[in-house]
């Protein structure tokens, strides 16, 4: 799949569009935060298929995830994506079905290209978490992020997160 040019209406991979994929297509993460200076990578957070960020101030986190997915059973990618945000709040999957809210990654490049997800937002005194995930079924793939921040607006950071960082995708 190639991005749209910046001059094209926009497209999206939908959770439908997952129907389409075999295990052998090539799904990542676009590490933005790489040479970004308002971002600093944290080694003792990462292993392989994880790397966190912290941002300079020190006050968020973005820990990013991406590998095999392993046994969605009869789950379709929305419903899978959905879970997957569920096991990052450590919620039970029953409670969970109503909570999660459908959300957008940027696709391949930036641009009028996106992958639809699941995301969650809440925050607990003066700490707020967002997690966005998206499962491929079909290709027993999923990409996640997990933002943590302490006395900062969750949405603004999320939002600065998810410009800088595209999920690539691969059908071929």
């Amino acid at each position: 799949m190639s991005p749209a040019p910046a001059d094209a209406p926009p497209t999206t991979f939908t959770f439908a569009d997952g129907e389409s994929m075999s295990r052998d297509s090539d799904i990542g993460w676009g590490d933005g935060f790489g040479h970004d200076p308002g971002w600093a990578r944290d080694e003792s957070q990462s292993s392989p298929g994880r790397w966190t960020y912290v941002n300079t101030a020190g006050t968020c986190t973005a820990a990013f995830r991406m590998g095999r997915l392993g046994d969605a059973g009869d789950m379709n990618d929305r419903q899978a994506s959905a879970a997957l945000v569920a096991v990052s709040l450590q919620e039970d999957l029953r409670s969970f079905d109503d909570v999660a809210q459908d959300g957008r990654f940027f696709l391949n490049q930036l641009g009028n290209s996106w992958v639809e997800h699941s995301q969650f937002t809440i925050t607990i005194n003066d700490t707020s978490y967002f997690t966005a995930a998206r499962a491929f079924v079909k290709a027993d793939y999923d990409v996640s992020v997990f933002v943590t921040c302490r006395g900062e607006d969750i949405s603004s950071v999320a939002n600065e997160v998810l410009s800088k960082n595209v999920v690539t995708i691969d059908l071929e």
